[in-house]
């Protein structure tokens, strides 16, 4: 994470990615996770961090663990919010009254009104040490990213599952249990969901064989409609 008000001093940026992988992890069983309490659930992530951390990184106690993946947590839904695309009635960052005027293209934006820079005010190009230093920066940056995005993809699985989940607790647990007449309805509502998801799956696969293997066979023609050069 970047920034002095995200990573503790003492918090590493590889301990933040090992931090976040073993939050996923964690997160990815529902049936288990529907039946945690918050200590217990950090509990594991902090098992499981211990398991997945190389040796050189240090110990963290259970406090230490969760507090920490609460500030990656928070980071990662900041920053998913902040990569949605603006609606059209959202306030603007600036908080400037003609801000949408400006957008929408009625008024004239600031950058129509700056001059490009002259060649006395260009910079030096940047070393190489410290193209080196941004590019690395950069690369953190992204991967960062890349596990904020697995962690709410995770989270979005995860409370989809546990809502079907407790779907299935609702008809198999009622009045009649799994013979009963509603919950006979959900199952097979259930199944004709799943037989479509397989149908659309294997549509795809078939789609994408076809399209390699036309490929394919237009490269083969191509290369046999070439004249032979002697």
């Amino acid at each position: 994470m970047s920034g002095t008000n995200v990573r503790g001093f003492n918090y590493s940026t590889e301990e933040d990615v090992v931090l976040a992988k073993a939050w996923v992890r964690v997160s990815e069983d529902p049936i288990v996770g529907s039946e945690q309490k918050g200590n217990t659930f950090y509990t594991k992530e902090c098992n499981e961090y211990k398991q997945a951390k190389p040796g050189e990184l240090p110990l963290r106690s259970l406090v230490s663990n969760s507090t920490r993946v609460k500030t990656i947590l928070k980071h990662c839904g900041d920053s998913a919010v902040e990569r949605q695309p603006p609606t059209r009635n959202a306030a603007t960052p600036s908080n400037v009254p003609f801000a949408d005027e400006v957008s929408d293209g009625s008024r004239p934006s600031f950058s129509s009104h700056v001059r490009p820079p002259t060649s006395r005010s260009k910079k030096r190009p940047v070393g190489r040490r410290k193209a080196k230093k941004i590019a690395q920066k950069q690369h953190n940056a992204n991967k960062k990213i890349k596990i904020a995005q697995e962690a709410f993809k995770a989270l979005q699985n995860r409370n989809t599952a546990l809502s079907r989940h407790n779907d299935i607790l609702l008809f198999t647990n009622g009045p009649g249990g799994v013979h009963s007449k509603q919950a006979q309805e959900f199952f097979s509502l259930m199944q004709e969901e799943a037989l479509e998801a397989l149908r659309d799956r294997a549509a795809a696969r078939k789609a994408k064989r076809a399209f390699t293997e036309l490929s394919e066979g237009s490269v083969e023609d191509v290369i046999q409609e070439e004249p032979a050069t002697g």
